[in-house]
């Protein structure tokens, strides 16, 4: 499957490097559940933009990440609830884990210098130097999962950005999709909205919107599908 045929949303692309992110970092608590995954999506550490879903988002981008082979269904013997994990690793096929963890930290903290990368993607999987990590970042360029930015006046290293969410979408890769702690001076200038910006201001809305309906307990429980898997199971 050509995972480049259909751009992710802003809610895909979290979900997918919270769940890669979980599998490498703490392997004992993943797959996620419902619960886990949104509290993962919206943590303030390790995080650009800092967004506040809820079910209301989480729950179609799970579905649809499902419908494209992206994610799966998990039902653990004994246990009760589903949880939810990726299969971003199979549909990619990167010839080793360190494409995959700087991919990961692409998606989830948004464009970032090689020094950045290196150093935040240790915690995923250790990268021994700079040559590895240019050897990665060269593979996700050459597959067109990451491209360098133009460097901008007064920095001394280009920073890289994912394509998974589009070219259109990578214009705007610094702009938040919900409020952030991103630095003031992060944007220079004015100017009239993108629809991609409006598009994701809509999308944080509505997770509010979810937030408010959790913390009244109007929230359903999710349905069974058949794209669940069951561990043990052939």
């Amino acid at each position: 499957m050509d995972v480049l045929a259909e751009p992710l949303t802003a809610a895909q692309v979290r979900i997918l490097g919270v769940l890669v992110e979980k599998q490498l970092a703490t392997p004992q608590s993943y797959p996620l559940s419902e619960n886990a995954l949104i509290t993962a999506c919206n943590q303030a550490t390790n995080r650009f933009p800092v967004v506040d879903y809820g079910t209301s988002v989480v729950r179609p981008a799970l579905i649809r990440l499902r419908e494209r082979a992206l994610a799966k269904r998990v039902l653990r013997a004994g246990e009760r609830a589903e949880k939810h994990a990726h299969r971003l690793d199979e549909q990619l096929a990167l010839s080793s884990v360190a494409p995959l963890a700087v991919l990961t930290v692409l998606m989830l903290r948004g464009a970032q210098t090689p020094g950045e990368l290196r150093s935040r993607t240790q915690r995923l999987q250790p990268i021994a130097d700079a040559e590895a990590l240019d050897a990665a970042l060269e593979e996700l360029r050459d597959r067109g999962f990451a491209e360098p930015l133009p460097r901008r006046a007064g920095e001394k290293q280009i920073r890289w950005r994912h394509l998974l969410a589009g070219v259109e979408a990578a214009v705007d890769a610094d702009i938040p999709v919900a409020p952030s702690r991103a630095p003031a001076d992060e944007h220079d200038g004015l100017r009239p909205p993108s629809l991609r910006e409006l598009s994701d201001a809509l999308e944080a809305l509505r997770a509010r919107v979810a937030t408010l309906e959790r913390e009244l307990g109007l929230g359903e429980p999710p349905g069974n599908t058949s794209d669940t898997d069951t561990e043990g199971v052939t």
